[in-house]
């Protein structure tokens, strides 16, 4: 489409953008879905390393919570401990809809609010396996449970290759991959 993607948000509540590292899923499809969503007054949430996010730094509606040595133990729980506090509010979100008797976000007249998960699979991956199998469940119930509360997950990822339970949920952007993950 050379660029002229349009992207429904009632069909694709979440995103997804696959692809090998430098193929433009961060700076060529993230950052210009985020400035969208930032000029129509939505909030933006960005989790991981952020060098490809620093345009959004000083924007009042974006948070970028830095996560980026994954392997040591202390920042794969705080990556852990981020994903919780966001379902801890999709729950808090939930209780907002159930005593205003609406069953969206969007019904209340309420911003969005987009979480992207850069490098998801990478980040799982150097994780202990305790934390990143919790990081895994948190993840799939967002994906399967926030649009309704406003939230919008977007995560970008180098491999569909052991993501298809979160990435059955999301619209899918597929930059270069190698030849073996075609068919995922």
């Amino acid at each position: 489409a050379r660029g002229m993607e349009t992207i429904d948000e009632k069909t694709y509540a979440h995103l997804a953008a696959i692809g090998a590292t430098g193929a433009g899923k961060s700076r060529r499809f993230f950052r210009p879905v985020i400035t969208c969503a930032l000029a129509q007054g939505h909030r933006v949430v960005i989790i991981g390393k952020s060098a490809d996010y620093w345009p959004f730094e000083s924007h009042s509606n974006a948070t970028l919570l830095r996560v980026s040595k994954i392997t040591e133990p202390g920042q794969a729980e705080r990556y852990a401990k981020i994903l919780e506090s966001i379902i801890g509010e999709m729950n808090r979100r939930d209780d907002v809809l159930t005593a205003a008797h609406k069953s969206t976000w969007n019904e209340l007249g309420l911003r969005q609010t987009f979480i992207v998960l850069d490098e998801l699979g990478n980040a799982l991956r150097l994780m202990d396996r305790s934390t990143s199998n919790q990081c895994r469940i948190w993840i799939e119930g967002l994906m399967s449970e926030s649009r309704k509360v406003g939230f919008r997950m977007m995560i970008a990822n180098q491999r569909a290759t052991g993501m298809a339970s979160i990435l059955s949920q999301a619209g899918k952007a597929v930059f270069r991959v190698e030849q073996d993950e075609e068919r995922h």
